[in-house]
C-alpha cells in the first residue's frame, strides 16, 4: 500500500539522483546538517504494517555547504526488514501482529523487539544515533546514511525499552539523559546517563511500578527528573506468548487518575504527585523555581489519537491534533499537582532553543499542527491546504501573546527544527527548518523560516515526495 500525501514516499528508489533547487538566500552561517528519519514502506512481500509506527525507516539528510544544498536518502538496513523481506514476523511491532508459530510462543514467551528505528535521529559520537521505543539504536554513517550496526551498550541493563527522546544532561558536555521502561520480575521506570565514549549506562534512579504506562518522553532539569504515569498501561505478564501488537496490550483507565513522580537525579530516591487522568507523547521543558520544579507538557485528554493513526485510516486523512500545553507546578510538601494551560491552541512536536532555554522558564515554544480533514477534497481552505483539505502549520507559542503561525499552501509541515543563530541574544533568533510534503505527493520542501518572525527566509526544494515523520536533529559543522 502506498498512502497519499503527506504520508507516501514517491520514490522507492533510493539511489537515483535527486534534484535540488533553492530558491531565496539561505544564511551564510547555516553550515551543517539537518539529519531525519521517517516511515516510509507499509507492506513487504506478505507482511503490511497495522500503524503509522511500524512503517518501514527512511533516513534522509540535508547537508548545507559552502556549495549549496545536498540531499540523501537512504532505507535503513534493519534486521527487521530482512526478516520481513524472506516473510519472517516473529519480532514485536507497535500494532502489527507478529505471525509466531505455537511452538516459538511457548518457548519464547518474551517475543524479539524491532530494530526499525524510525522515530527519531541524534548525533552521537562523530556518527548518529537512529531511535525508537525497543532496546535497539541503530549507528548511522553520516556521509552514506549507511547503519554501523546497532549500538552496543556494555552493561547489565539489557533488553531495557528505551524512549527516543534522550535530553542533553544539563550543564554537562557530551552527556545525554534518557528514561526506560524495565518489564521482568520486577517492572519500573528508570532514569540513566550516558556519557560519549562509554557504551555503559548509570542508573540515576527507578521507579518500581506494577503497571508500566506508555512512555514517549520525560522531564529533566540539573537536580531532577519528571516521569509522566498516565492511566493507559500495561501490565507485562499480559504480554507473555501473544502475538498481538506492543500497545494492544495497554489499556485506558481515566478513573485511576494519574501521576508524576519526581526523581531525584543524586539519590534516586522519588515521590508521587497526584494529577487528573491525562495522556502525552511529548515533553517540552522542566525547569527548577525555588523548591518548586515546574514541567511544561502537551496534554492529550486521552490515547484516542493512537487508533486514529491506524494505517486504513490514514489512507483518508489526517486526524487533527488536539494536544495542549499545560504546565504542572511540582510543589515541595503537596501530594497533588494542578495543571495551567498555558496555550488553548493545538500543537504538537514542540521544540525549544534548547542552547538558551533548557532548563529555564519556558519563553517560547515552536510546533506543528493539522486540524484534520473538516472539508471535502478540492475544497477551498486558507493558508497551509493540505491533500485532505485539512489546514496545517508551523506555530510560534509564547504564553500570553496571539499564537503566530506559518503556513504555505499545499504543503503539511512535520516538525520544526531550531538552529540557533551564532552568538544569539534571544531565545528566538535563529532559524526553524521544516521539512514539507506537498498535496501534490511528487516533491518535498524544506522550508527554512526565521524563528523570530515566521518568515521564509528560503526554501529548498527536491523532486521526490517524502513521507511525514516524526523528528530529527541539526548538527552544525564544526
Amino acid at each position: 500500500m502506498r498512502l497519499p500525501p503527506p504520508f507516501g514516499w514517491s520514490k522507492e528508489d533510493e539511489n537515483a539522483p535527486v534534484a535540488v533547487s533553492v530558491q531565496g538566500t539561505i544564511p551564510a552561517w547555516l553550515r551543517g546538517t539537518l539529519m531525519r528519519t521517517a516511515p516510509c514502506l507499509y507492506e513487504l512481500g506478505e507482511w503490511k504494517a497495522g500503524h503509522w509506527f511500524d512503517g518501514l525507516a527512511l533516513l534522509y539528510s540535508f547537508q548545507f555547504g559552502g556549495s549549496g544544498v545536498a540531499f540523501k536518502q537512504r532505507l535503513l538496513e534493519s534486521d527487521s526488514r530482512k526478516e520481513l523481506s524472506a516473510g519472517v514476523r516473529s519480532r514485536a511491532a507497535f500494532r502489527t501482529e507478529m505471525k509466531r508459530g505455537f511452538f516459538n510462543r511457548l518457548f519464547h514467551p518474551i517475543p524479539r523487539t524491532t530494530d526499525n528505528t524510525n522515530v527519531n535521529v541524534v548525533p552521537w559520537e562523530g556518527a548518529w544515533l537512529s531511535m525508537t521505543e525497543t532496546s535497539h539504536q541503530h549507528v548511522i554513517d553520516g556521509d552514506t546514511l549507511e547503519t554501523r550496526g546497532t549500538y552496543k551498550f556494555q552493561d547489565g541493563l539489557g533488553r531495557t525499552t528505551l524512549s527516543a527522546h534522550p535530553f542533553p544532561n544539563p550543564g554537562v558536555a557530551k552527556s545525554l539523559i534518557n528514561i526506560g521502561s524495565e518489564m521482568g520480575i520486577k517492572n519500573g521506570l528508570c532514569i540513566y546517563r550516558q556519557q560519549q565514549g562509554s557504551p555503559s549506562r548509570t542508573i540515576e534512579g527507578r521507579v518500581r511500578l506494577e503497571r508500566l504506562p506508555y512512555v514517549h518522553s520525560f522531564g529533566v532539569s540539573p537536580r531532577y527528573a519528571t516521569l509522566l504515569e498516565h492511566p493507559f498501561t500495561v501490565s507485562p505478564r499480559d504480554m507473555l506468548w501473544s502475538n498481538r501488537g506492543f500497545i494492544e496490550h495497554f489499556k485506558w483507565q481515566p478513573e485511576r487518575g494519574g501521576r508524576i513522580w519526581l526523581l531525584n537525579r543524586a539519590d534516586g530516591t522519588s515521590r508521587a504527585y497526584e494529577t487528573k487522568a491525562f495522556f502525552c507523547f511529548h515533553t517540552i521543558n522542566q525547569f527548577e523555581d525555588g523548591d518548586d520544579v515546574v514541567l511544561d507538557f502537551l496534554a492529550w485528554d486521552d490515547p484516542s489519537i493512537i487508533e486514529q493513526l491506524k494505517i486504513e485510516l490514514l489512507a483518508k486523512g489526517h486526524p487533527p491534533v488536539q494536544s495542549k500545553w499545560v504546565r504542572a507546578r511540582l510543589k515541595k510538601g503537596q501530594s497533588k499537582a494542578d495543571f495551567e494551560v498555558m496555550s488553548e491552541t493545538p500543537f504538537e512536536f514542540p521544540v525549544l532553543n534548547l542552547k538558551r532555554s533548557q532548563c529555564k522558564p519556558t519563553e517560547v515554544v515552536w510546533g506543528a499542527t493539522i486540524t484534520g480533514s473538516t472539508r471535502p477534497p478540492g475544497a477551498t481552505a486558507p493558508g497551509g491546504e493540505t491533500a485532505d483539505g485539512a489546514d496545517a502549520a508551523v506555530l510560534k507559542v509564547v504564553h500570553g501573546k496571539p499564537v503566530e503561525r506559518f503556513t504555505s499552501k499545499g504543503w503539511t509541515h512535520g516538525e520544526p527544527v531550531m538552529v540557533p543563530a551564532p552568538n544569539a541574544t534571544a531565545d528566538d533568533e535563529g532559524v526553524l527548518l521544516a521539512v514539507a510534503s506537498h498535496a501534490e505527493g511528487t516533491k518535498t520542501g524544506l522550508f527554512v523560516i526565521d524563528a523570530k518572525s515566521l518568515t521564509e527566509i528560503a526554501r529548498v526544494e527536491i523532486d521526490v515526495g517524502l513521507p511525514l515523520g516524526f523528528h530529527g536533529s541539526f548538527r552544525l559543522d564544526a
